[in-house]
């Protein structure tokens, strides 16, 4: 699973899209405070983005 550490999450305005690309919404993990999952749309695919707040360091992660 790929992944990514980034400094800043900038949330947006759910439904979305840039480029090609849709972001759909976003939703709390309930059972992990520090999770929220984005679901996105690129051409036919749908996938969840995972991000995660870890020790004031965020973490972008994909299928």
């Amino acid at each position: 699973m790929p992944h990514i550490h980034i400094e800043e999450f900038k949330e947006i305005e759910f439904p979305s899209s840039y480029d090609g690309v849709s972001f759909n919404f976003i939703a709390d993990n309930v059972g992990h405070k520090e999770e929220k999952l984005i679901s996105v749309t690129v051409d036919e695919d749908t996938f969840f983005l995972l991000v995660k707040d870890e020790e004031g360091k965020k973490l972008l992660k994909s299928d």
